[in-house]
């Protein structure tokens, strides 16, 4: 992909440098990192309106955290997932060289300057902000746009398992709109592959709290029900504007996941109440979404009656709610919780070995 691209950079103290990353050529205005997390960038192609996610981990926390694995396991599922129109999609991925070392002139004269070792991921700029920022923004949401935005899901999350990816970091804020107001599922680093058989089913515990399952936190081997569960979750938090579950801390909040039967307030409509009581139920062989359900497949449930299937798969509906994003505004909702920085690229970005 011969391309320009215009990468701002935002760092602490001003240093210019220019080095190669494989067939890349980057000119960056580069400042002191102090933050070992995740940073990602807003990319714009130049002379076009295209915009890009850049996905920055430094290669020493990855190892330091022993995070290679998820790492390889999030780009290897980003790669599966990007012809699915409700996964993220990937366009490459590459590295920074191991060290570098420059001079400037007159003030770094005879200076070496040794560069981070990074890995990227060029995804899909999604400008329509996550769907915690909104139930933040709008309390909770009617049901039709709760079971648009849940039937996206579905779509995804029965893409994922008949791969035999079991995702287990559903939950609001890895919901994230675009800018049509279509959902995308997003950070599959927590992901688990192979999960065929009994055997190969984990049991170590993984997840965000409030989202868990009661055979995750129990310690007891699982599969794809964890997913289900965790969607229960979130499709009560779209719906009511709470978690169904909650404790002053971790120990009463997984005792209450365990042993506890959520709310259902007076508003939510008999189909609602049906079918979140089947996604979170305790047992997960039984459970909907598991082929062992006596109330059949997710898709059959009355809550989803108003729903066509084949156009979700199509991506042919049209979303009950579009984002409003000013096309030049770096602090829209698009970026929110991100750390924007810019930097010019220029060159061919090559492509990540599963793209050929």
């Amino acid at each position: 992909m011969n391309a320009l691209f215009v990468f701002w950079v935002i760092y602490s103290c001003s240093l210019s440098a220019f080095f190669q990353i494989g067939s890349c050529t980057m000119h960056v205005l580069i400042h002191e990192v102090t933050q070992d997390v995740p940073q990602v960038m807003l990319a714009e192609l130049k002379g076009t309106n295209q915009c890009f996610a850049i996905k920055c981990l430094k290669k020493t926390v990855v190892l330091e955290d022993r995070d290679v694995k998820s790492t390889m396991i999030e780009r290897q599922v980003l790669t599966i997932g990007t012809s699915h129109p409700y996964i993220c999609h990937l366009f490459c991925t590459f590295q920074s060289p191991v060290s570098l070392s420059y001079t400037e002139s007159k003030t770094l004269r005879n200076k070496r300057v040794f560069w981070q070792q990074y890995l990227y991921f060029v995804m899909e700029y999604l400008c329509g902000g996550d769907v915690m920022f909104h139930i933040l923004q709008n309390g909770r949401f009617k049901e039709d746009r709760a079971r648009f935005y849940g039937a996206e899901v579905v779509s995804a999350l029965k893409f994922l398992h008949k791969k035999g990816i079991v995702y287990r970091d559903a939950k609001l804020d890895n919901l994230v709109l675009d800018h049509e107001g279509h959902v995308r599922l997003v950070d599959f680093g927590m992901c688990k592959l192979h999960i065929y058989r009994r055997e190969c089913m984990p049991c170590n515990l993984a997840g965000t709290p409030d989202y868990m399952a009661p055979e995750v936190v129990q310690g007891q081997p699982y599969n794809h029900a964890v997913d289900w569960w965790s969607f229960g979750v979130l499709l009560y938090e779209m719906l009511v504007g709470q978690s169904p579950f909650r404790g002053t801390d971790e120990d009463e909040l997984f005792w209450c996941i365990c042993n506890e039967q959520p709310y259902y307030p007076f508003y939510l409509s008999k189909d609602a109440k049906h079918i979140l009581k089947l996604f979170m139920h305790k047992d997960p062989e039984t459970r909907l979404g598991m082929p062992d359900c006596p109330e059949g497949d997710v898709t059959w449930q009355p809550f989803f009656k108003d729903i066509d299937w084949e156009k979700i798969e199509r991506k042919e509906l049209d979303p009950p709610f579009k984002p409003q994003v000013s096309e030049n505004d770096d602090d829209d909702i698009a970026v929110s919780c991100l750390i924007i920085r810019y930097i010019i690229i220029s060159g061919k970005i090559p492509k990540s070995r599963d793209h050929g």
